[in-house]
């Protein structure tokens, strides 16, 4: 099994968890002041208050929601999990209407009433407290505090800290850190006066990005030190959980196997013929998807250039890919009569939100992601409703997959649990073999299912088309024979046709058709860099590498997550994020 398949089996889980956090980003709202004090007390304790001044612009939203995390694991992987304490909550100087539910994992808040919207500016008051907060150092005591998280979905225009030690205790250093998880960034300030520690950043966060505060304290000042925490251990009940994920991944692996077997039928029974348009109205997405049942970024990239086809944006190349830079893009917004698509119009809106143009770099990374998962799922629903599928593509193709990597990576665990609570370890070699055997399965399941998707007698009808759609694309000059009755080829047909082409991953075979003729009056769509040496090959050769590049790495989310004064953005206690709701 290549590499590459591997790692798209595992992101596509990753995804579906991780989109979600990216839902608000795109609609303007922002933080214009996050603004913490924090009292450590003589007990380890600190005391946190939170002032958050949350715009909302236009949006109507009910209110935001704070998550706080209650693990964290530090640079040497030693986890520790400090008691979080929730206070109390005011909304514009009155007490909020809270929600709070308490995970293993994190601590969820949630300010604001169900039956009332929000917009504009409004204040934001949060208290909870963090107990044992300090870790023993190297010849100090260590305080690790970050200040706003990581996980806001939103950015935020100023962060601030303001630190009270107890009496008589002085930091002997502090720094400060800003930028996404890990980073060593330090756009920020701090000053260590007496028994305080203030921390400001100099310039704005992005979403995901946060601020972190570190200090070096006298050893022994504060009493009591966080602890690293263990798991519970499992009882002997656990070694049903293997034996179960094993049926649930046997079970579904004989079901794919099936659903291959009579897809690879319905396919191999079609007879395939010349077709010289895209069949049936599909739109590039759409016969991507048909072609191998996969719908990934080459499909995005493709309605990218579909809709400045057709007149609805400009694509234009800012600066030529070189040694040091990649290739730079802007899209320019354009008005045009004709109708667009539901996923289509959701793409156009995340790409420019309310503005007019936009640099390609410059896209909302998080919100982007999650239109794109939600894309997919309508053109695959799309699919499904022509009644091409049992069921939705997307689902089917990373659903049942997923699940099974899941229930046998569960599996995986078990063993370690066994061993951990002091159980043979002949037996637990026999659990991990049993869950090594199942993982197994599942990668190869998901490795099958790169052709079969569930597709109907229909819908293998509908995959010849595209199939002689895709085989006129990329006919040689030695065998258009075979295709007499084919159109002329005209600059405006490359135009046409080269996002199908682009969607079938065939567009330097396409071009190579046109070699010899003129097609950069009929491109007015796009806008290279280098003029010069315009033609077919030129611009299909750009689409498909570099354009294509530069849309899969702007269109993936940021990453985001939860000694001494030396550290990083994310370290510490406290963090999290929050969005709107």
């Amino acid at each position: 099994m290549k590499t590459r398949h591997l790692l798209v089996a595992v992101a596509a889980a990753l995804i579906v968890v991780a989109a979600p956090l990216g839902v608000h980003a795109a609609s303007g709202e922002q933080i214009s002041n996050f603004e913490v004090n924090a009292n450590l007390r003589a007990d380890s304790t600190l005391d946190v208050v939170e002032t958050i001044d949350y715009d909302f612009g236009t949006s109507a939203r009910h209110g935001i929601y704070r998550d706080i995390p209650l693990i964290y694991t530090d640079d040497s992987n030693h986890s520790f999990r400090p008691d979080v304490t929730f206070s109390s909550a005011t909304q514009d100087g009155q007490p909020a209407t809270v929600s709070d539910v308490r995970s293993q994992k994190q601590l969820s808040l949630k300010l604001g009433d169900a039956g009332r919207t929000l917009t504009g500016y409004h204040r934001y008051i949060i208290r909870y407290s963090l107990h044992p907060f300090i870790q023993p150092g190297d010849g100090h005591d260590v305080f690790k505090f970050n200040v706003t998280g990581n996980g806001w979905t939103v950015p935020i225009l100023a962060a601030s800290a303001h630190v009270t030690l107890p009496t008589g205790v002085l930091a002997i250093a502090s720094n400060c850190f800003t930028g996404t998880a890990g980073s060593n960034d330090v756009n920020c300030s701090v000053t260590s006066i007496g028994e305080t520690i203030d921390a400001v950043s100099t310039r704005s966060l992005s979403a995901g990005e946060g601020l972190s505060v570190f200090a070096d304290l006298p050893t022994g000042a504060i009493n009591g030190y966080l602890q690293p925490y263990s798991p519970p251990k499992p009882n002997s009940l656990v070694l049903l959980a293997p034996l179960l994920a094993g049926l649930v991944v046997l079970g579904g692996f004989v079901q794919m196997i099936m659903t291959a077997l009579a897809e690879r039928g319905l396919r191999k029974s079609r007879t395939i013929v010349a077709q010289y348009d895209a069949p049936d109205t599909l739109r590039p997405a759409e016969l991507g998807l048909l072609a191998d049942n996969k719908s990934g970024m080459p499909e995005i990239t493709a309605t990218l250039i579909d809709l400045a086809v057709r007149g609805h944006l400009q694509i234009e190349q800012t600066h030529k890919k070189d040694l040091f830079h990649a290739a730079a893009y802007t899209f320019h917004r354009l008005q045009n009569g004709d109708s667009l698509e539901p996923f289509e119009q959701k793409l156009i809106d995340a790409l420019f939100g309310g503005n007019d143009s936009v640099e390609l770099k410059n896209v909302d990374r998080t919100g982007m992601a999650s239109a794109v998962t939600e894309i997919q799922i309508q053109v695959g629903d799309r699919m499904k409703n022509r009644g091409w599928y049992f069921k939705s593509p997307s689902n089917w193709r990373w659903g049942l997959p997923t699940i099974l990597l899941g229930s046998a990576f569960f599996g995986l665990q078990i063993p370690i649990g066994i061993y951990a609570g002091s159980a043979s370890l002949s037996t637990a070699m026999l659990v991990l073999a049993a869950s090594l055997v199942s993982i197994g399965l599942s990668l190869a399941a998901i490795y099958l299912l790169r052709k079969p998707g569930g597709m109907t007698p229909a819908g293998a009808d509908e995959w010849a088309k595209v199939r002689g759609f895709k085989e006129y694309l990329t006919v040689a000059e030695k065998d258009r024979l075979n295709f007499s009755d084919a159109p002329d080829k005209t600059p405006e047909r490359f135009n046409k046709l080269l996002p199908f082409a682009v969607a079938l991953g065939v567009e330097q075979e396409w071009a190579k058709q046109f070699e010899g003729i003129d097609v950069a009056p009929t491109t007015g769509w796009y806008s290279g860099y280098d003029p010069t040496g315009f033609s077919a090959v030129y611009l299909a050769s750009t689409l498909g590498s570099e354009f294509s590049q530069g849309v899969s790495s702007n269109f993936t989310p940021v990453s985001s997550a939860g000694g001494s004064s030396g550290g990083f953005s994310g370290g510490g206690f406290g963090g999290g994020g929050g969005g709107s709701w």
